[in-house]
């Protein structure tokens, strides 16, 4: 076994972290190795000392806190209301360059004789209407303001 694994098994074993059966093998092992057994006698100290000078002063060791820190109740409905303001704005700059015509998407011959532009923009909902053409084998989609 090399030496850094040993000493991984025996800091391992002191701090309680090794289960029964690895534990029973290290034994095992550090039994017929007599310089195994020196070295891993030498970490057993150091853990032995590291674990009685955090005991003694505790502030070496600082213990890391549970989870992010919460906010202020406020700041709850703020960032909800900001997000609700930002989803609505997204939702109409998207409708509107979504609207057929403006986008690349030509306007064809049933649109446009669903009326003017500017009636169109009175209105901020569109009404469709799909029908199916039996001579073509395709879906129809007219716009009507």
């Amino acid at each position: 076994m090399n030496p850094e694994a040993l000493e991984a098994l025996v800091v391992d074993r002191e701090l309680g972290e090794l289960s029964p059966e690895a534990a029973d093998l290290l034994e095992a092992y550090l039994r017929l190795s007599p310089e195994a057994r020196a070295s891993a006698g030498a970490m057993a100290a150091a853990v032995g000392v590291a674990r009685a000078t955090v005991r003694n002063h505790p502030g070496l060791a600082p213990i890391p806190r549970p989870g992010p820190v919460p906010l202020p109740g406020w700041t709850s409905w703020l960032a909800r209301a900001a997000a609700a303001v930002l989803l609505l704005g997204g939702g109409i700059w998207i409708g509107r360059r979504a609207e057929v015509g403006s986008a690349g998407i030509p306007a064809g011959p049933a649109v446009a004789a669903t009326g003017s532009p500017a009636a169109r923009a009175a209105n901020p909902w569109a009404r469709y209407q799909v029908a199916y053409d039996a001579r073509r084998g395709a879906y129809t989609v007219a716009r009507h303001p």
